[in-house]
């Protein structure tokens, strides 16, 4: 059987000698959208305690949540938090699910079931805030093509709403004589 490889890049923009944190803070401040300082040093601190083992800091952990932050591209300091909370609840939910994995209790397992489901229902949750903050709250739809009563119409498509939970209304806007409503089945 093969071992294992321990991949290591040249250089993390964290690493860890003993209980001291050293960190390139230039790089940690592209990574988490942010050129204030206080605020780079403060998230480092809050991701080494979610990637710590015990009491020890854990190198290879620090580097997999920061890489997790780093992968979401945070703009500014309000996503970087809400990246930091995202890979939290991320390892979380791997904790969790490994302890289900090996319970043998009935109880324990009901459990870490709950856990699990409130778990991946909050990462979820957060993925939505986090699209919703980067979009400003809007849903943008491009209508390339609709048809209405046999007759093609294009480029006219100014509001879209919802309405009920299977059907997505379109609501287009011609010269004041050709007005229509189109009802198309949501995707």
């Amino acid at each position: 059987m093969s071992e294992v490889a321990k991949v290591v890049p040249k250089k993390r923009p964290i690493t860890v000698k003993g209980d001291v944190l050293q960190v390139d803070e230039a790089a940690m401040q592209a990574t988490f959208g942010s050129a204030n300082p206080e605020f780079v040093l403060g998230l480092v601190r809050q991701l080494t305690n979610i990637s710590s083992i015990g009491e020890t800091p854990d190198e290879e952990g620090l580097a997999f949540v920061t890489a997790v932050v780093s992968g979401i591209e945070p703009r500014d300091q309000q996503e970087a938090m809400l990246a930091g909370q995202m890979a939290a609840v991320h390892n979380a939910v791997m904790t969790t699910a490994r302890q289900l994995a090996i319970a043998v209790d009935v109880r324990k397992r009901e459990v870490m079931e709950r856990s699990l489901n409130r778990l991946t229902r909050t990462y979820a949750m957060q993925l939505e805030a986090l699209r919703r903050y980067r979009n400003g709250g809007q849903q943008k739809v491009i209508v390339e093509h609709v048809t209405v009563n046999r007759k093609r119409c294009a480029d006219h498509t100014v509001a879209v709403g919802f309405r009920g939970s299977s059907s997505l209304t379109l609501f287009c806007r011609w010269p004041p004589t050709m007005a229509r409503r189109v009802v198309a089945s949501q995707a």
